[in-house]
């Protein structure tokens, strides 16, 4: 390939393979002669063998203005590979998912002297092409929006930055990983540099696929296929996109969810009506209190529906309570008493005052057998099911772990209202306990900045009429959102709410919209 130059991480390193200077054993050009041998057969079939005419600029790109670089037969612009550009570039607003507007333009240098503002951030999907090879799908993170660049740009520091090398030939270049694995190519065209690729993402399945992110979550970091099922087979109403497309990568799911297992199967439903059955675990305590100073929390479970009632406690001895009143709650609502509770052999249930009242009520008490959790697998599924989704709900947003309870209560809530597997018609535990399905439409994402309309009785004449709090979750009492207001940090319900799903406190794109109104939440006791 003639003379090579090296991005390498480090600046003069030393081979301990080969003992030359200026690479690391990882990149060693020795460990990988069957790559450069696929590369120097396609150098056969490539053009142009001229050096790259450019220079470095901080924080910028080394051609600003090499004229309109669009391909004819191509719906993007090609990828310069730039070694001066300290970030990814694009001017293709389209090619862009998870966008996210800055509150204010960021300054960009240019190699010409001029200084150009980028407007947002986002990801570019695309495919990177190989000779006599498959192509491989990518990601680009962090690619800045700067509408007013003549080409897009790849930044070099960027990749390198990551851990990996790039290598410069007369005729191409060549991304490598810190394994030694080729990850992408360039080929030299008009004296620069360009990426081998195809953008996949288009402006459709740009605002398709950020519809789909949306709710993904608004649903609490729902599971990919259970959302397309609850869009395919309707289980749910006020979804307001036809079809779901491949969920962008959610670092909330990566943080919540990361280490998360497949789980045993935990056996059919048994019972044939409302409160037949009932399972209950306690989960806790929690690292931190939760605002209310909640360091517990304890799930009731009808098994015939699915329908889970979350209780948050102080201390564990607080459950009996808890359970008298979803049991008188419950009860009223069925029109049936509850028959079972089936619970681990935990004290907080194994106390005399808890013996009692279930005897007094006629209520069966069905434990486990000692170290043996997977006989309630229900209620351990469901806790963790629900940890889980507040964790990625909280890490989403970029929330103080403050907020775990409410998290968990929004995490219940939703899920609630999603289609399961335990139930033989998929069916949602919400539907299988009322009657009818439920409806989203009036969901947002957890943790968003709302704005709620402030009452003539609480302003006077100048005073603003809304007021900026932070989402998070739904009343069960009334028809509104829970909102927590971080001036007084307190939280309150509030009915007439604007919600701004991209803001989280921090960069957001102000694209406002209504919230509605919340639907009827009678008997959330259960569901």
């Amino acid at each position: 390939m003639g003379h090579i130059h090296r991005y390498c991480p480090n600046d003069s390193p030393t081979c301990f393979g080969c003992g030359d200077v200026g690479h690391i054993q990882r990149y060693c050009p020795r460990k990988r002669k069957w790559h450069k041998a696929k590369i120097a057969e396609s150098e056969k079939s490539r053009q142009g063998n001229s050096d790259v005419d450019g220079e470095n600029v901080y924080a910028a790109a080394f051609m600003a203005s090499v004229g309109n670089l669009k391909s004819e037969d191509k719906e993007c612009y090609p990828w310069l590979i730039d070694s001066g550009a300290s970030s990814h570039m694009t001017k293709e607003k389209h090619v862009l998912t998870n966008f996210q507007e800055f509150e204010e333009p960021e300054n960009v240098a240019l190699g010409d002297g001029r200084v150009v503002e980028a407007l947002g951030s986002g990801r570019v999907r695309m495919k990177v092409l190989f000779p006599a090879a498959e192509a491989k799908k990518a990601v680009l993170y962090d690619v800045l929006y700067v509408p007013k660049l003549t080409c897009n740009l790849f930044s070099v520091r960027a990749v390198v930055a990551k851990g990996n090398a790039v290598e410069f030939g007369p005729n191409s270049c060549c991304i490598w990983d810190e394994n030694g694995r080729l990850r992408g190519m360039g080929s030299l065209a008009d004296k620069l540099y360009q990426l081998d690729c195809e953008v996949v993402s288009t402006g459709y399945a740009s605002v398709a696929q950020s519809r789909s992110d949306l709710w993904h979550q608004r649903l609490g970091h729902v599971h990919e296929s259970r959302l397309k099922k609850c869009v395919q087979n309707e289980f749910v109403r006020g979804i307001d996109i036809e079809k779901i497309t491949e969920l962008s990568f959610c670092e909330g799911c990566l943080a919540g969810k990361m280490y998360r297992k497949p789980f045993p199967t935990v056996g059919e439903i048994r019972s044939t009506h409302k409160l037949q059955l009932v399972h209950s675990d306690v989960c806790g305590p929690m690292q931190t209190q939760s605002i209310g100073g909640a360091k517990y929390f304890v799930t009731f479970i009808d098994d015939y529906t699915r329908c889970c009632a979350i209780y948050f406690m102080k201390h564990k001895s607080e459950v009996l309570d808890k359970f008298k009143e979803f049991e008188v709650t419950t009860s009223n609502d069925a029109g049936r008493a509850i028959g079972m509770l089936r619970t681990d052999n935990g004290g907080e249930y194994l106390s005399s005052a808890f013996q009692f009242y279930l005897k007094e009520k006629g209520i069966r008490h069905e434990l486990t057998v000692p170290h043996s959790p997977q006989q309630n697998g229900v209620s351990e599924r469901m806790n963790r099911t629900l940890v889980e989704s507040a964790r990625s709900m909280i890490a989403h947003a970029g929330l103080s772990n403050i907020f775990w309870a409410e998290a968990i209560s929004a995490a219940a809530y939703v899920r609630n209202r999603l289609p399961t597997v335990a139930l033989k018609e998929r069916e949602t535990p919400y539907e299988r306990w009322y009657g009818r399905k439920p409806d989203v439409s009036y969901f947002r994402v957890f943790g968003c900045m709302a704005y709620a309309y402030v009452p003539d009785c609480e302003r006077q004449k100048l005073d603003t009429k809304s007021k900026k709090m932070r989402f998070v979750g739904y009343s069960l009492t009334s028809k509104g959102y829970r909102l927590f207001d971080e001036t007084n940090q307190k939280p309150c319900v509030r009915r007439d709410v604007e919600f701004n799903e991209s803001d989280f406190g921090q960069k957001s794109v102000m694209t406002t919209e209504h919230g509605g109104e919340p639907k009827e939440h009678g008997g959330e006791a259960e569901c």
